[in-house]
């Protein structure tokens, strides 16, 4: 008596346990590679928003006004304020919870050739966070040499600036506040940058700018 072709249901059940592990592993490893190439473009385009932000401030440090010949004072301050985070509890019980921040604020004197009268002239410019919209955001305020703080035309330079630190050091150590009549060696500006979609996406990133004027 011939046996009859096909697989029993052991083997079948088998075949079916050994491709559902299959599939969960396979499924498991696309999942994790997705979120690793999600991670990885998220963390370059927070980067390219901190980037932006310090290439525009390199920019003004290059363009600094001598303190010694114009009497131009670089003016520093030291901020911080509380941010609301998402709420606690449920119904009327939900409670509004915040996290002290650093939202310093730096006033640069610079020089630069007017356009229209192609002669030099001297600004201020003003870099703080605008948290006033849906996402905070880095902005750069431009107005007269006589205005502190300068009350001209403001621009966004980065969105999604979550706080600022800004340090300045004369050769004695690092300082988180700046005042005096001369201009400091170096200053360090440390930003937090978050993801506008993903705000618990953060990233931390600092550059030390030198200062050649004097």
């Amino acid at each position: 008596m011939r046996r009859r072709a096909g697989f029993t249901l052991m083997e079948l059940l088998t075949v079916l346990a050994v491709l559902s592990v299959v599939s969960t592993i396979g499924i498991s490893l696309f999942f994790r590679i997705n979120d690793e190439w999600r991670g990885t473009t998220l963390r370059l385009d927070l980067n390219s928003i901190a980037g932006r932000a310090f290439d525009r401030m390199e920019r003004d440090f290059g363009h600094l006004a001598s303190a010694k010949l114009s009497g131009a004072v670089l003016a520093g301050e030291q901020r911080s304020q509380d941010i609301p985070l998402q709420p606690r509890g449920m119904g009327k019980e939900r409670e509004r919870a915040f996290q002290r921040t650093e939202d310093d604020r730096i006033i640069l004197p610079i020089e630069q050739i007017n356009a229209e009268t192609q002669r030099m002239e001297r600004l201020n410019v003003m870099y703080q966070i605008d948290r006033s919209g849906v996402a905070p955001a880095l902005t750069r305020t431009l107005g007269a040499s006589d205005q502190m703080p300068p009350a001209g035309a403001k621009e966004t330079i980065a969105e999604g600036v979550l706080a600022m630190r800004i340090e300045y050091d004369a050769g004695a150590g690092w300082q988180p506040n700046w005042s005096q009549a001369a201009l400091p060696e170096t200053v360090r500006v440390s930003l937090i940058v978050m993801s506008p979609d993903r705000p618990w996406e953060q990233l931390a990133r600092k550059q030390v700018f030198s200062i050649h004027v004097k």
